[in-house]
């Protein structure tokens, strides 16, 4: 049995989507396997593993 998606949901939804922006790259598929793998042996999704890594860059960055 296929659950219902409300109208409520549906409002839900869209008020959390238009909370976030969304950013986009291209990469060579070797290069997204790589991040997919180091992510996968972190138990990390892709997305924490990225803002993880980006963010931990510009924080050594604005320390020199």
């Amino acid at each position: 049995m296929g659950s219902i998606y409300t109208e409520a949901q549906k409002e839900a939804t869209k008020k959390y989507l238009s909370s976030l922006k969304n950013l986009s790259i291209r990469v060579k598929p070797e290069e997204a396997d790589r991040l997919k793998n180091e992510a996968n042996r972190r138990n990390m999704s892709l997305r924490s593993f990225i803002l993880l890594a980006v963010n931990e860059k510009i924080e050594r960055e604005a320390k020199k």
